[in-house]
């Protein structure tokens, strides 16, 4: 999904390019803006559950670190 939703804004902003190089901002702009707003919240949420953020990271690695101390004890 990740990489979906990677591939989906980077074509957005190409398309933004393209648009603002013959358009003025208008109509066309702000449904891109708002097509971007939603790839980028999907990115973010993706991408945290996969750890590519370093809160992210930091959750997963007590996380792994919590399950490995449990079975060396149990």
């Amino acid at each position: 999904m990740y990489a979906y939703w990677y591939s989906k804004h980077v074509d957005l902003q190409r398309q933004d390019e393209e648009a603002r190089s013959y358009m003025d901002e208008g109509e066309f702009g702000s449904v891109l803006i708002k097509q971007l707003d939603t790839c980028s919240k999907n990115l973010r949420m993706f991408g945290n559950d996969l750890g590519l953020s370093p809160s992210a990271r930091t959750k997963l690695a007590i996380k792994i670190a919590e399950e490995e101390s449990k079975s060396e004890w149990d």
